[in-house]
């Protein structure tokens, strides 16, 4: 198990002291502490821990609420701790629930909730990241064959000989195909 650097933001003083003495315990460096959602969220975006462990009943406006600004802005795992199931299943339907604590709890809760919220964090990351490339690569790939299909219709050319003239062009230049097609396209626009 890895020690990672840990904010905890908990309500009631008596869990927020046995929760930070386990972590401590497994090894985790809790970087900060907090009793109020507004100065939980204040320290997060300062010192960006790896995991934030935050009661869903924090004062002003609510750990939920709290924890779903920051899954928004996918900085640190989140766990949520919560004396309630409701509140936990509440939570589960606004945003994602990476990971959950509920007293009573001991060492072990602890440290498989604290794993599986930084493993579901990286995967959730590493899945967006996939996503945005895809996307990028979609809209490439629609601009060659726009800038494919004006070739086609305004100079005449086959289809093979509209991708081969891009291509050609992307080499020459060493530019992406995307920017010449897009140049292509901007040419086309001017007539």
């Amino acid at each position: 198990m890895y020690g990672y650097r840990v904010l905890l933001a908990i309500a009631e003083p008596s869990e927020r002291v046995h929760l930070r003495d386990i972590l401590m315990r497994l090894g985790h460096n809790v970087v900060a502490v907090a009793t109020e959602a507004r100065a939980a969220l204040r320290l997060a975006f300062e010192i960006h821990p790896d995991v934030f462990i935050i009661d869903a009943s924090l004062p002003d406006y609510g750990g939920a609420g709290a924890a779903q600004i920051l899954e928004d802005h996918r900085l640190m795992a989140v766990v949520i701790y919560s004396r309630s199931e409701t509140s936990i299943l509440e939570y589960a339907k606004k945003g994602w629930v990476l990971a959950y604590l509920q007293p009573p709890f001991d060492e072990n809760h602890v440290a498989v909730a604290v794993e599986v919220a930084v493993a579901n964090f990286q995967r959730l990351t590493a899945i967006e990241r996939e996503n945005i490339k895809l996307q990028k690569t979609l809209q490439e790939r629609r601009l060659v064959e726009q800038a494919r299909g004006l070739l086609e219709e305004k100079k005449g050319m086959t289809e093979r000989e509209a991708y081969g003239y891009i291509r050609h062009l992307s080499m020459n230049r060493r530019q992406p195909m995307a920017k010449v097609a897009k140049e292509i396209i901007a040419s086309f626009g001017k007539n």
